[in-house]
């Protein structure tokens, strides 16, 4: 899942980079993309659990925790 969403990432990012730097000019372009790698710090910061120190077996209870499964019917 990770690495389809780097290459998804990268797609987006060579796809757009030319026509944004067109539109607003190189060193607009450059703080977009910083602005952008800054919110995802802060969701990481936010939403991604601590993990260190952990067993797997722990993390994945906390997840389970967290969203109750649901069942098929």
């Amino acid at each position: 899942m990770g690495n389809g969403v780097n290459w998804g990432a990268a797609f987006l990012v060579s796809g757009f980079f030319l026509s944004v730097v067109k539109a607003i000019g190189e060193a607009y372009t450059f703080w977009l993309f910083a602005a952008f790698c800054v919110i995802g710090l802060v969701w990481v910061i936010v939403a991604v659990p601590e993990t260190r120190g952990r067993w797997l077996e722990e993390i994945e209870a906390s997840w389970n925790e967290a969203s109750p499964r649901r069942t098929l019917r």
